[in-house]
C-alpha cells in the first residue's frame, strides 16, 4: 500500500466538510450545490446501460450480427485491440462532453474528481455487488486480497502521456491528473511515467477509424517494471480505442500480463 499522511476515510471526511461549507453553482444547472454539479443533474447523465462488448464496451446492440462467446463486438473481432478489457463510466453524449472539454481544453480541473468518482463506481460495481463508491478503500483492498472480488484490481494505475508539445501547450496531462485521483481512491500504485510517447502524432479528434489507428501506432514505449503486472491505463475519452490498444501493446512487450482501459466516457465509433 502507498505511502498516505491522511486515510481515505479522513480524506473523504474533509472533502464533505469543506463542501457544505463552500456551497457553489452547480456547472450545468446554476443552481446551488454542494458539489460541482447537483444530485438532479448528476442523475440525468448519460450512463451506459445495457450490455456492451466485454473488451472494448462499444454497446452490443451496435455489433449485434456478430458478438463472439466471450461477448466481444464485431469490430473486436475483425482486429483484437491489445487492451482485455474496458471500463468507463459514461457516454460520451450531453452534457458529459461539454464537460469533458471544458476540462481538457479550458482546464476546469474542479471536474477532476468528479470524473474520478464515476471511474472508481464503476470499477467497484464490476468488482463485486455490494461493493460501492462509499466502500472504506482498505476494506476493498482485503476483498480483493481475500479473492472476493469478481476479478482482481490492476497492481498499477498509469495515464495514456501526453506529447511533450502538447503537454507544453496545455501545460497539465488531464489523463494524468484523473488517474492519480483514481488511484488514491482505490489505493492502487500511480505510476505518471511508466508510459512514454515517443513520437508525435495528430490529435485523434477528427480522423476516421482506420486513420487513428495508423495515427498512434508505435507512439508509445514502456520503460518501467511491469513484468507479470495488471494494468489500469486511464484516459479521459475512448473512442476506437486505438490509443488504448497501443498503449497496452508497449505495456505488453514489457511483460505486463493484463491491461485495462479506464475511461471517463465511451465515443461513439467513428465512421470508416
Amino acid at each position: 500500500m502507498s505511502r498516505r499522511i491522511f486515510s481515505a476515510t479522513s480524506i473523504r471526511t474533509f472533502k464533505t466538510l469543506f463542501a457544505r461549507l463552500s456551497p457553489q453553482d452547480c456547472a450545468l444547472c446554476g443552481s446551488s450545490a454542494p458539489d460541482v454539479i447537483c444530485a438532479p443533474c448528476e442523475a440525468g447523465l448519460p450512463r451506459l446501460i445495457g450490455p456492451s462488448c466485454t473488451r472494448c464496451a462499444a454497446p452490443l446492440a451496435e455489433h449485434s450480427q456478430d458478438v463472439s462467446e466471450a461477448g466481444e463486438c464485431g469490430v473486436c473481432l475483425a482486429e483484437l485491440p491489445y487492451f482485455d478489457h474496458t471500463i468507463t463510466a459514461f457516454r460520451y453524449d450531453f452534457p458529459v462532453d461539454r464537460l469533458i472539454q471544458a476540462y481538457k481544453f479550458r482546464a476546469n480541473l474542479v471536474f477532476t474528481g468528479m470524473f474520478a468518482d464515476a471511474i472508481v463506481a464503476r470499477v467497484l460495481e464490476k468488482a463485486g455487488a455490494g461493493i460501492h463508491a462509499n466502500t472504506n478503500t482498505d476494506d476493498v483492498e482485503q476483498l480483493s486480497r481475500s479473492g472476493q472480488l469478481a476479478y482482481p484490481l490492476p497492481d498499477l494505475v498509469m495515464p495514456t502521456p501526453l506529447a511533450a508539445k502538447r503537454l507544453a501547450e496545455r501545460g497539465f496531462n488531464q489523463s494524468a491528473l484523473l488517474g492519480r485521483a483514481v488511484a488514491l481512491r482505490l489505493e492502487i500504485k500511480f505510476l505518471t511515467d511508466g508510459l512514454q510517447r515517443v513520437r508525435e502524432t495528430r490529435p485523434q479528434s477528427g480522423l476516421k477509424r482506420e486513420e487513428r489507428l495508423k495515427n498512434v501506432r508505435g507512439a508509445f514505449a514502456c520503460d518501467a517494471h511491469v513484468e507479470g503486472k495488471r494494468i489500469a491505463i486511464v484516459d479521459d475519452v475512448m473512442t476506437t480505442g486505438a490509443t488504448f490498444s497501443e498503449a497496452a501493446k508497449a505495456l505488453k512487450n514489457a511483460g505486463a500480463i493484463y491491461v485495462e482501459a479506464w475511461a471517463c466516457a465511451r465515443a461513439a465509433q467513428p465512421h470508416h
